[in-house]
Formats: C-alpha cells, sequence, structure tokens
C-alpha cells in the first residue's frame, strides 16, 4: 500500500468504516511505515483531544452579532451571475440551431443504393434491442393502458 493511500483511509479507520478487507492492509502498512504510523497516532490523539474537549454554550445574541458584522453582498454579484447562466443558455441555442441549420450536410447524397455502413447497422440493431417501457414498470402499464384506450 502506498503512503497516499494509506493516509485517506486512516479517519476512515478511526470512525471504524474502513472496509474488513482493507484493515490488514493498512495494519501492516502502519507497521512497516514510521512516517504513516506518526501520522495516525497524530490524527488518533487529534480525534481524542476534540471528543474529550469540554463543550460551551454561545452567549445570548452572538449569532445576531456575527451576522451583522459581516459585510453585505457585493452589488452586481447577482447580475453577474445572471449573466454567466444567460450567456451559457445562448451557447447552448447557438449550437442546436447550428445542428439544426447544417445538420443535413452530414446526409449521404441521393443515388444509387449503398452497402449499409457498420454504423447504420448498429444503430438500428441498438433500436431494436432498446426497451422504453419494460414489463411490469409503471410507464409500461401507462403504455399499456393507452393500447387499449386506442383500441376502443
Amino acid at each position: 500500500m502506498r503512503c497516499s493511500k494509506a493516509r485517506r483511509l486512516m479517519s476512515i479507520s478511526l470512525d471504524q468504516e474502513l472496509p474488513v478487507k482493507e484493515q490488514p492492509t493498512l495494519a501492516s502498512h502502519l507497521g512497516q511505515c514510521a512516517p504513516c504510523r506518526e501520522a495516525f497516532q497524530e490524527l488518533r490523539e487529534t480525534r481524542r483531544s476534540f471528543t474529550l474537549a469540554e463543550q460551551f454554550n454561545a452567549p445570548p445574541g452572538f449569532s445576531r452579532r456575527v451576522m451583522a458584522g459581516l459585510e453585505p453582498a457585493a452589488p452586481g454579484h447577482f447580475s453577474s451571475l445572471f449573466f454567466v447562466r444567460f450567456a451559457e443558455a445562448g451557447v447552448l441555442f447557438l449550437v442546436i440551431g447550428i445542428g439544426v441549420l447544417f445538420g443535413h450536410f452530414w446526409e449521404p447524397a441521393p443515388g444509387p443504393p449503398r452497402q449499409p455502413s457498420l454504423r447504420a447497422e448498429l444503430a438500428r440493431l441498438s433500436l431494436d434491442l432498446f426497451d422504453p417501457a419494460p414489463a411490469g414498470s409503471l410507464s409500461g402499464a401507462y403504455l399499456a393502458m393507452t393500447e387499449v384506450r386506442d383500441e376502443q
């Protein structure tokens, strides 16, 4: 095990959420690697000091005074965020519009029938295999109900 992975697993191990299959690997690494062993011990001591620390209640009105001391949001922040979202939507519509206008360039030219390409065959097969409403699903039940209603 590499030290970077061991360091990621240390906190998980202290929280007792490390998978059973990873525990021996981490223990083996900590037994062989002094820097990781020291880091694990420091992490354990830090965790213990936080759990043993006395908890204090904030004085009355503390949160109100903190919130009053915060600077108000800078003007124009909302407008710049709105502009960015508007620009993203504009680019999206531009790309879709270009695709609609110039999409016919990628269609095959009219002429004698050709042997279907592998890509066309795969597309045909993928549509044959696609089941938009699997049996037993809510959408399948809805489609079945609408088909019965259409037949009547």
